[in-house]
């Protein structure tokens, strides 16, 4: 059995194989031949969903309603052809309708209200973005220019290429400050150590200059205690005086030795407060 509406010929129809602009259905719609077509077992290759999965890609294979043409403003001319796929299920129930939109600059290629078609693509907030179309009736497939589908690799191909590139660049700012801060650390930390380690010095040497003051203190007081008892001891006057004057020179280098005690005491406290100040 033949449908009637392809014997027909289309006066809007094209005669070569550009693209025909949609036609809007008329009242009771185009004649589907659904009973005729869903005998051939070849063209009905749907779940009882309507949609199965192709190298990644959702198919729905039904007849085309609402079909329309617009262009979206912007930057050159970008077309969008939406349309409904109207499907049946194997018991001839009518099943929801899918919402389908292809997007280019141009279109090559044969679609009308009735078709019946096989689309191919993604599914993006509840409408099918459709990759490519087969219209099962001609054998032809609805498609993008070349030039079209190389041009949006390309745009799509830059734009991850500029965010990869940001990607990178930030990644590497931020790895180059942590390095930055690591190396500063470091340095600092090896500052701080030598720091303490000179301070460490200085409080050794502070305290054997300590030791040598407080040795040479003890050895002064000890000669002027002898120096006294040798004047106690003298027997005549001449001796006694000669004594007295060694007692003076010793008290002399007692009260040197005291002095040289006192600089290494400070000496020494001001180098274990710096000490104690590295270690904090």
């Amino acid at each position: 059995m033949s449908d009637p509406d392809k014997n027909r010929r289309d006066p809007a129809a094209p005669k070569g194989g550009g693209w025909s602009p949609a036609v809007p259905e008329q009242a009771g719609g185009v004649p589907s031949n659904r009973d005729e077509r869903s005998a051939d077992p070849g063209k009905s290759s749907q779940s009882s969903s309507g949609d199965r999965i192709l190298g990644g890609k959702s198919v729905i294979v039904g007849e085309v309603r609402g079909l329309q043409e617009s262009l979206e403003p912007g930057e050159g001319e970008t077309k969008t052809l939406s349309f409904l796929i109207e499907q049946y299920d194997a018991a001839g129930n009518r099943m929801p309708p899918v919402a389908v939109e292809f997007k280019g600059g141009a279109f090559s290629g044969v679609l009308r209200n009735g078709n019946r078609v096989e689309v191919q693509g993604k599914w993006v907030a509840g409408t099918l973005q459709a990759a490519s179309i087969q219209n099962l009736d001609t054998k032809a497939e609805v498609r993008k220019p070349f030039w079209s589908s190389i041009l949006g690799r390309l745009i799509g191909g830059g734009c991850v290429l500029a965010v990869s590139v940001l990607i990178f660049y930030f990644l590497d700012r931020l790895f180059q400050n942590n390095a930055k801060k690591q190396q500063q650390q470091l340095q600092q930390t090896a500052q701080k150590q030598q720091k303490l380690v000179s301070a460490g010095q200085q409080l050794m040497q502070a305290q054997v200059k300590y030791e040598q003051a407080k040795s040479q203190l003890d050895v002064a007081q000890q000669s002027l205690k002898q120096m006294q008892q040798w004047v106690s001891d003298a027997q005549t006057a001449g001796q006694k005086a000669q004594f007295q004057q060694q007692v003076a020179q010793a008290q002399q280098q007692v009260s040197l030795a005291q002095q040289k005690v006192t600089q290494a005491q400070q000496q020494l406290d001001a180098a274990q407060q710096l000490v104690n100040q590295m270690q904090q």
